[in-house]
């Protein structure tokens, strides 16, 4: 016969799964808010160390602070309606933090690239990481009680398994689900909603009458639903000029139209987080930005281009127009992100060229499993003057990218950086790590009479001598190609000696860059 179900003990086993639940969920919720915070930060400061540095040591410090505030408070009232107040007051304040996200964001770009996200996550994530690090302690000390405090270390692990598993869900749920399907707004909303319903039915369940159950439930249901209201009515109307405009996990993905030309035609721009990354008119086939026009060196280093191997997307100008220019020749474009991929099919004719193959990729990584070999390879995954991935700057990728080369094939990378001066230190020892594994190497500059300046300055490497007069000399003719070899900078107008190597080992690009960024 069935024996009936002990009422006490029922109850026990129900309170202990309510509090698995909670610590799962503020598991989960942490790390979705640090890495969905990510996103709305990195449009500001750039996607750099800095960037990830000052996110995740401000919550880590909130949380440190939590944990020990939500151990004494539960020492001190173990109630489960405190439980409540934390995780209401936690699902508020992430609800609200797109909001704060917009009011701030102007005295955000006034600080400095290195401590700036941290200043951005006080102020965002501080507080509602800080209430749900007080969680797990507190869980710990309610789930301890409902064995009289008989089993205190399995009561701890108990609840730090689920917080953990909680965790580990948020992180990657948030990385392969969340951030490629919705907006980072959607993703913080949903979130403080459901750690706020979450409060919802430990009040439900806890408040001595039904009255105060209904009271309860209903200041909280209609507190959220206004927030919700007033967040989504709130939610800034993109202008008419704004093409595309969407975060997800590599970049905020930017696209907007310019004023119309006195032709009638007008300029497109892509915008990957705080850097322009390419432009295009929108009938004419001439490149707009003036860094991109340096593919044509290609002509001069190298006549015959039969396969070419673009690393970075941006508007896809550069592999378009070397497409156009040797109709049989087989181009790769390899882009992290795909979404650019499909911003380069619907707004910059990347349909239109049936020979340039587009691939979703890390630069290095696919180069490395890469068949053949290319006769040329233009490194162009270099966002603006605040990120560059520090693994495509090294002495391993350099003698990657020449192992990948054909026998005459040419290594071309374009990077921002002054050529001299105290803003030159990038460059400097980029030039000095590519002259370790390529014997010639030739500089140009956007700007050559003014090396001082921050600019886009082109680096070609080959493996064989290349005479710059006998290339000046065979290029005569072609006018653009011509004012192109013009902008050449002498080796004697830059030393690198006093500079390092880049390597997998040892590369502070993004200090250097940070660095230079304070610099006036």
């Amino acid at each position: 016969m069935q024996k009936e179900i002990n009422p006490k003990r029922y109850s026990i086993f129900g309170r202990r799964i309510l509090l698995a639940i909670i610590a799962f969920s503020s598991g989960a919720a942490i790390m979705i808010i640090e890495l969905a915070g990510n996103r709305i930060i990195a449009p500001i400061f750039g996607n750099t160390l800095y960037t990830w540095t000052g996110l995740i040591g401000i919550i880590l410090l909130a949380m440190s602070g939590g944990y020990y505030f939500g151990g004494w408070v539960a020492d001190k009232k173990p109630s489960y309606l405190v439980l409540a107040h934390y995780i209401l007051v936690a699902g508020i304040y992430t609800i609200i933090i797109p909001f704060l996200h917009k009011a701030a964001d102007t005295y955000f770009v006034r600080t400095s690239i290195i401590w700036g996200p941290a200043i951005a996550s006080i102020v965002l994530f501080t507080i509602p990481a800080f209430l749900l690090g007080s969680v797990t302690p507190f869980t710990v000390r309610l789930t301890s009680r409902l064995s009289e405090d008989k089993h205190v270390g399995i009561s701890s692990g108990y609840i730090g398994m689920f917080s953990i598993l909680g965790s580990v869900i948020g992180t990657f749920g948030t990385g392969f689900l969340l951030l490629p399907k919705i907006g980072v707004w959607e993703i913080f909303l949903a979130t403080g909603t459901i750690l706020s319903f979450m409060a919802m039915v430990v009040y439900l369940c806890f408040l001595s009458t039904p009255i105060k159950k209904i009271l309860g439930a209903a200041v909280v249901f209609f507190t959220i639903s206004l927030l919700l209201f007033l967040m989504f009515t709130s939610k800034p109307v993109p202008p008419s000029y704004i093409l595309f405009d969407k975060t997800n996990f590599y970049h905020r993905i930017l696209v907007f139209r310019g004023p119309t030309l006195a032709n009638g035609d007008f300029i497109k721009t892509i915008k990957l987080d705080n850097a322009v990354e390419g432009a295009q008119y929108d009938k004419s086939h001439d490149i707009v930005l003036a860094s991109q026009k340096y593919w044509r060196l290609a002509k001069a280093y190298c006549p015959e281009i039969k396969r070419a191997l673009f690393l970075g997307g941006g508007s896809f100008s550069m592999p378009e127009a070397l497409s156009s220019a040797y109709p049989g020749a087989e181009v790769e474009v390899v882009e992290i992100d795909p979404e650019v991929i499909e911003v380069g099919k619907r707004f910059f004719r990347l349909d239109n060229y049936r020979n340039v193959r587009p691939i979703a990729a890390d630069a290095r990584r696919y180069l490395r499993q890469s068949r053949g070999r290319y006769d040329l390879i233009f490194g162009d995954a270099y966002h603006g003057v605040r990120t560059i991935p520090p693994h495509l700057v090294t002495l391993e990728f350099f003698h990657l990218a020449r192992q990948k080369l054909a026998e005459d094939g040419v290594y071309m990378m374009n990077i921002i950086n002054a050529a001299e001066g105290e803003k030159a230190e990038l460059f400097l020892s980029i030039i000095k790590t590519v002259s370790e594994v390529f014997e010639y190497v030739y500089v140009y500059a956007v700007y050559p009479n003014d090396l001082k300046r921050v600019q886009n300055i082109i680096i070609v490497a080959c493996p064989k001598s290349q005479d710059s007069g006998s290339i000046m000399a065979r290029n005569i003719q072609d006018s653009k190609l011509s004012r192109l070899l013009d902008t050449y900078i002498s080796p004697e107008k830059y030393n690198p000696s006093e500079y390092p190597f880049f390597t997998d080992n040892y590369n502070p690009v993004e200090y250097i860059l940070a660095r230079q960024a304070t610099r006036n």
